[in-house]
């Protein structure tokens, strides 16, 4: 309750958190380092679901393969391109099914789910608990519910809660149920919660969001209400003319989609202190899309041989960088004004052929897009949905602003955590970015 008063109290000088939050741009992150993991500990296929801990100064992380999660310590970091030169965190906790049994359990009143991969999806360390996500991977339109918490000992038992349903509105669990990250208390009175939460670029994508999607809710009100009441910050639906950052089958667009294609993700959130900016982190393909035998049809130079499913090459690690008031304005239904039509700030369409929101319309979610974007240029493996090299976690320290994000089997099968520091201080150089295509210094 104190937080919550406090919080009202901030957002009654709203002129006060203009001057003092920053909208984050490339210049605000420097590259620290990496580390990387024991290589006889298990650690094949993990980095899903990463989150901070800042009792330990550790991270949480979930392997696919084993679907159950762990605790490493973070070492000093080291800047190299080879994993090999990186120093190995120490396992505090070893791999246990934070569960308990309870992941398929996600139906309309738990009821349990046979068939497709139900994996641990996403995580967050909260009020000395931690509150988790678990997914289907490959969703039969079944499923239900999709949060749940537990202690943060990994070992002790009869401590999970779920799974519980976000929000209760008729969406799939699949919009909603990954990665999750902090809210500042200065925003959650006005975005409605302490937790965004959100999922995209599944299999089966019209059960999930093509595009970056969030939602907040109180992380108290796990196991306390079901469904728990939750907020649809940032979102673009299948159908309805709702996919504004572009279309599924985009294969015909000159020149390809900057902002997404069926083969990209977002698979971490980080709303950093002192920002008005939430960042999402993940892959992209900034070529033409294509899907299996079309691409050797179509692109016989880029695939002398079939891919997987959807590609999109040449593809990097990209960042979204969302402005909160554009949430806070979906969150609240705003009305379109002279000034947001005359500075871009709101979409409608399906990109390329997109428009701006006109005045008097009412804002959606799917009408949110991203004020920048950029590349993360690390010095380990690009991306290769192939081989299954990219990125699927993230987690923040807010004391020391440093920003962890998993590189899924960038050594071997096991991942290597990257490190970049944020300073908020700094005045980065003139950067172009979406309103009204001018440059800022914020």
């Amino acid at each position: 309750m104190i937080k919550r008063i406090l919080a009202m109290l901030i957002l009654l000088t709203p002129c006060m958190l203009q001057a003092e939050d920053t909208l984050l741009h490339e210049q605000h992150l420097t590259y620290e380092g990496a580390f990387r993991m024991p290589g006889s500990a298990g650690f094949g296929y993990s980095g899903y679901a990463m989150t901070y801990n800042p009792a330990n100064n550790s991270l949480f992380m979930a392997s696919i393969y084993r679907e159950t999660m762990a605790e490493v310590s973070i070492p000093a970091l080291v800047k190299s391109s080879n994993p090999s030169s990186l120093n190995v965190a120490t396992v505090l906790q070893n791999w246990a099914d934070p569960t308990e049994g309870g992941k398929n359990y996600l139906g309309s009143g738990g009821t349990y789910i046979d068939g497709g991969m139900i994996y641990i999806s996403g995580s967050l360390v909260y009020n000395n608990k931690l509150i988790g996500a678990t997914s289907s991977f490959y969703p039969g339109g079944l499923e239900y519910l999709s949060h749940w918490d537990r202690s943060l000992n990994l070992s002790t038992s009869e401590s999970f809660r779920g799974n519980f349903r976000i929000g209760s509105d008729g969406y799939h669990p699949n919009h909603k149920a990954a990665y999750m990250g902090h809210i500042p208390t200065a925003y959650q009175t006005a975005l409605g919660g302490d937790i965004l939460t959100g999922q995209n670029g599944t299999s089966i994508v019209t059960m999930t969001s093509f595009g970056p999607s969030l939602w907040a809710f109180d992380g108290a009100d796990i196991a306390t209400e079901n469904p728990i009441p939750a907020n649809h910050l940032v979102g673009y639906p299948a159908g309805g003319g709702m996919q504004t950052l572009g279309q599924y089958e985009d294969q015909g667009l000159v020149p390809p989609n900057p902002y997404w294609s069926s083969a990209s993700n977002a698979w971490g959130v980080v709303f950093p202190e002192g920002s008005k900016t939430v960042l999402m982190f993940g892959r992209h393909g900034t070529g033409y899309w294509c899907y299996k035998s079309s691409c050797s049809t179509n692109f016989p130079l880029l695939y002398p041989t079939e891919p997987g499913g959807n590609d999109a090459r040449p593809f990097i690690y990209q960042v979204w960088a969302y402005n909160v008031d554009d949430l806070i304005a979906a969150k609240e239904g705003h009305v379109v004004t002279q000034t947001d039509y005359d500075n871009n700030r709101f979409w409608t369409g399906e990109y390329p052929n997109h428009s701006t929101l006109a005045v008097g319309q009412t804002v959606h979610p799917w009408n949110v897009v991203p004020y920048d974007k950029w590349e993360l240029d690390l010095p380990t493996p690009p991306v290769d949905i192939n081989t299954g090299v990219f990125l699927t976690g993230a987690g923040y320290d807010p004391t020391t602003q440093k920003i962890y994000l998993a590189q899924f089997r960038a050594s071997g099968d096991e991942p290597v955590i990257h490190a970049y520091s944020l300073n908020l201080t700094s005045s980065p150089p003139g950067k172009r970015y979406r309103y009204g295509g001018v440059s800022s210094q914020n």
